[in-house]
């Protein structure tokens, strides 16, 4: 890629990216659900 340090590996970030969305989504549907 190109745009993170070296030190993370893309697949890291783009796991952590990607778990992180879906735990924000998971947050919404809840308070909406309350």
């Amino acid at each position: 890629g190109g745009g993170p340090p070296a030190e993370i590996p893309e697949p890291t970030s783009a796991a952590l990216l990607g778990g992180g969305l879906l735990l924000l989504a998971w947050t919404l549907r809840r308070i909406r659900a309350a």
